[in-house]
């Protein structure tokens, strides 16, 4: 088995495809950065990263199960994508909104469980609504599939 791919190996970036219904769709696109291969494994771990203290806010991402999961090998300059949609947090009761310019992402959960302060890389986003309460959740993500989504 290789090494995960932490955030010291990838490359992470936001592609909105639309926004409509009080939802915006989009994927995460994951490149291996290194000269080795890395292994993907279920389900990206995605939260709101709130801008004034760079930590996670909100509920972590809820994963779409409708989503087979599948461990592959990403070769060196190789890509993976997740699909991701988005509740707009203006359509959320008790919802504190706030605009978040990135997101925290662990592309695949290390063995070790080791905790996201550690293992998350920030994937830049245009601004999106955000809820700053922890137990409110507005993030759904696929399971990690190879290839890069344009």
């Amino acid at each position: 088995m290789d090494d995960p791919c932490l955030r010291d190996k990838i490359n992470g970036e936001w592609v909105e495809l639309d926004s409509s219904a009080g939802q915006t769709h989009g994927v995460l696109n994951f490149q291996n950065i290194t000269g080795s291969t890395c292994e993907m494994d279920s389900f990206p771990r995605v939260w709101f990263q709130n801008h004034t203290t760079a930590d996670a806010m909100g509920q972590r991402a809820t994963y779409d199960l409708s989503t087979s999961t599948v461990s592959f090998d990403l070769l060196p300059g190789s890509w993976a994508w997740a699909a991701v949609t988005i509740i707009n947090a203006g359509f959320v009761d008790g919802c504190s909104v706030v605009t978040s310019s990135s997101f925290l992402v662990v592309p695949t959960y290390p063995v070790s469980n080791a905790p996201w302060q550690t293992v998350a890389g920030k994937v830049q986003t245009p601004g999106i609504s955000a809820c700053v309460n922890p137990d409110i959740g507005l993030i759904t993500v696929s399971t990690a599939r190879w290839g890069h989504y344009a």
